[in-house]
């Protein structure tokens, strides 16, 4: 059962950081952050400046931390308000919900505050919609077996050639590579990014069928898989009518 308290004043919050800049950091998580009391960030992720925001009297990097680390850190401090920084997007590979299931245990009230995913701004920073009409209308996001295991067949997935972003598979660039090309036309692009939205950003795109070397390193490092199109939508066709317009 979720305890979500809104209103109250000392709780933990949950915060997605965006991909790196402070720039892509949500008004309310900015708040959150200003505000806070102890701050949890994701060291090895979250953009360092972001701690900057805050004149926190404790500050700890969960890089380090074990999960039994953020528990004494959640219970130590439960009459203080706790920023807990996760990047990207909470709803990710953010590991919230055995962190939440702390919170639930120890009765203390929590909010979660999204933030943009990786892909979201890979896709905005490439000038492009995964959801082309008449192309493409779904969006694929997984990752590939590591030692934390992929429980779907993800290759099952790959049959239509959905627009797709595979995360946290940076050391297996030929693995992933192989795998795309096994179920994608060659002509799809390929576009693959680091470090996204900090100083060190990198990004390569072009057909799925040039990439043969990759020497993007193995860590925040994301893959994203699309087909172009030049489909014209219904939305603002003259010619279809809605609710909205006759």
């Amino acid at each position: 059962m979720f305890f979500i308290v809104y209103g109250v004043k000392k709780l933990i919050s949950f915060i997605g950081c965006g991909p790196g800049s402070k720039d892509f950091l949500t008004i309310k998580g900015y708040e959150r952050i200003k505000t806070a009391d102890v701050i949890i960030y994701a060291g090895s992720t979250v953009d360092h400046l972001l701690t900057d925001i805050s004149g926190a009297g404790k500050i700890f990097d969960s890089s380090s931390m074990t999960l039994e680390d953020i528990e004494k850190v959640f219970l130590d401090n439960r009459s203080l308000n706790i920023a807990r920084m996760h990047s990207g997007d909470t709803s990710l590979y953010s590991a919230i919900d055995e962190e939440i299931a702390l919170a639930e245990k120890a009765n203390i009230a929590f909010e979660v505050i999204p933030g943009i995913s990786a892909y979201s701004y890979f896709a905005s920073k490439l000038g492009i919609e995964l959801t082309s009409p008449g192309i493409c209308q779904s969006v694929v996001l997984t990752r590939l077996n590591g030692r934390t295991p992929v429980p779907e067949n993800i290759e099952s997935f790959f049959g239509e050639q959905p627009s797709c972003a595979i995360y946290l598979s940076g050391s297996k660039p030929y693995e992933v590579l192989s795998l795309l090309k096994k179920h994608y036309d060659k002509n799809a692009m390929l576009a693959i990014g680091t470090h996204l939205a900090r100083e060190q950003e990198r990004i390569e795109v072009k057909p799925l069928h040039s990439w043969h070397d990759i020497d993007f390193p193995s860590n925040l490092t994301l893959f994203l898989i699309f087909r172009k199109g030049s489909i014209k939508s219904c939305l603002y066709d003259k010619n279809f009518s809605h609710g909205m317009r006759k």
